[in-house]
């Protein structure tokens, strides 16, 4: 089988230079059609560039770090979020991922529309067409779902703008935008061009399972459960999807990606080619990384004890919910023949581990031999996310409820995770569930706006372990003093949980407004 072909070209569609004047919609350069749209091959390289760059592997990773759930202490685009202190001149990208914090920018759109608009010229097998044509729409409308999210009422460009000019467009309402996603999930969904297959069969593809899965999600978002339970079904009844049950931790790590039928939609990257840094930015320096997101304190009080006792502050990490030691690296856990010592180091230059919270994130790290050139997946949508979605619609919709706690202690019973079964489907159970399970996937800032806690969730101070001392005979952590203050935030209800319209935008674009509470 082709191992991801979607990277394997490193071609940039239609040989563009972007603009950044307006919403960089009009290109200042344009491959000749003479030279280009002809063939089969030209579209395989068309679909290749628009699958570059559709998403980055830190949006996914660091946007946790806005939230309850982490820390993010070198502002690779969530930390100023989630204190509070954004601005409309701050950036959201990183130099960590190119493709990170994008949400704003229109040069994908730009190459969706080009790509569908000149598609139909090319001589090629029809039904290979269609679907590259609803692959596209897929990615055009996973684009605007984002956009929506993250900015409320934007632009919606459906067709290739030419003339800069045009290219100074007000701000279409929220409601129309997610029409349109709506529309045309549903349009390549019911066309059949999509098959029925997971990431592996699919081969990084675009399926019919991902576009029910973005479906799911944004219904969930706009708190239109009974759609969104629908959706999140379609997709668990689709035979090719199943739990991964060789280790919560190894899901997401390159071993998995042989026999992981859990993934619905991955980002997907390989050596020299299209790599990541990924387990690099999340190592302690002790292992040459940076420690860059890290685990609050307010998450590790979130993971349930195997027996039900209540928290024991002396013994904060013991007989816990195993996911909590496959998503954070804790002060006294098992580390490289020796136990984590994040109090007194030393690191490889001798100086003490820089880990503010004291508990950088595990999930998706492993040794490397070389932490600069990773190639592990990041999953978009997994099969425990449906269950998850099923599971919270029904409490609102009464449909399915027993089935709901079903999913719900499937994902429990994870092999390696073993957890009590729920004998009940309450709010409590479903919301903190989802926190565990999909913790540094990028969704919890999400939640809680559609939750509305952000007063409770993102104001006041972020907080990490006591500091101590650990045994590195036996791991056991001596605790002394008060928890460590990382960082005061503010929150700010005004702006509505939106990131702010980039200035450079509002000073180019004189129909361009700026979010409430940026002003």
């Amino acid at each position: 089988m082709m191992k991801k072909f979607l990277y394997i070209l490193t071609i940039s569609l239609f040989g563009v230079a972007c603009n950044d004047d307006y919403l960089d919609l009009a290109p200042n350069g344009a491959m000749s059609e003479a030279t280009f749209w002809k063939s089969e091959k030209d579209a395989d390289l068309a679909l290749t560039g628009c699958y570059r760059g559709w998403e980055g592997w830190s949006n996914i990773l660091f946007f946790d770090g806005a939230s309850d759930n982490g820390y993010e202490q070198y502002d690779y685009g969530a930390k100023k979020l989630g204190n509070g202190s954004l601005t409309p001149t701050d950036g959201t990208t990183t130099w960590t991922d190119g493709n990170s914090g994008k949400w704003f920018t229109y040069s994908r759109v730009r190459k969706y529309n080009d790509f569908l608009e000149r598609i139909d010229q090319v001589e090629m097998d029809e039904a290979k067409k269609e679907r590259y044509k609803a692959e596209v729409r897929f990615l055009r409308a996973y684009d605007y779902f984002n956009k929506v999210i993250h900015y409320g009422d934007m632009p919606l460009v459906t067709e290739v703008i030419t003339d800069i000019n045009e290219a100074a467009l007000p701000r279409t309402p929220q409601d129309q935008v997610a029409k349109f996603v709506f529309d045309e999930l549903d349009a390549i969904i019911a066309g059949g061009a999509l098959p029925t297959q997971n990431v592996i069969e699919a081969s990084g593809h675009v399926t019919k399972g991902a576009a029910l899965a973005l479906k799911a999600r944004f219904k969930l978002y706009l708190g239109e459960y009974a759609a969104a339970q629908n959706a999140a079904a379609q997709v668990i009844e689709m035979p090719c999807f199943e739990l991964y049950q060789n280790g919560y931790d190894k899901l997401f790590l390159p071993a998995a990606e042989s026999d992981n039928k859990e993934a619905i939609l991955s980002l997907q990257f390989v050596p020299d080619k299209y790599n990541n840094i990924a387990s690099l930015t999340c190592l302690p320096n002790s292992q040459g990384g940076w420690a860059a997101l890290q685990a609050s304190w307010d998450l590790i009080q979130a993971y349930e004890s195997t027996d039900g006792s209540p928290f024991n502050e002396d013994k904060p990490f013991e007989n816990k919910d195993p996911r909590l030691a496959m998503t954070v690296l804790y002060p006294g856990a098992p580390y490289y023949g020796d136990f984590f010592d994040p109090f007194n180091g030393p690191d490889k230059s001798g100086d003490p581990i820089n880990c503010p919270t004291r508990m950088p994130v595990h999930k998706y790290v492993e040794p490397y031999d070389d932490a600069w050139n990773q190639s592990g997946d990041f999953m978009i949508f997994r099969l425990a996310e449906m269950y998850l979605i099923f599971a919270e619609c029904a409490l609102y919709t009464g449909e399915d409820t027993d089935k709901a706690l079903d999913y719900i202690n499937l994902i429990r019973a994870r092999n390696g995770v073993n957890m009590p079964p729920k004998e009940n489907l309450t709010e409590a159970v479903v919301r903190n569930e989802r926190r565990i399970e999909l913790a540094f996937e990028g969704l919890r800032y999400f939640d809680i706006k559609r939750w509305d806690i952000g007063s409770e969730a993102l104001g006041g101070q972020v907080l990490g372990t006591r500091l101590g001392t650990v045994d590195h005979t036996t791991g056991e952590v001596s605790w002394e003093g008060d928890r460590i203050v990382v960082e005061e935030r503010h929150f700010n209800a005004d702006r509505k949980y939106l990131l702010p319209i980039p200035q450079s935008e509002i000073d180019l674009n004189p129909n361009m407004t700026q979010n409430p509470g940026y002003n």
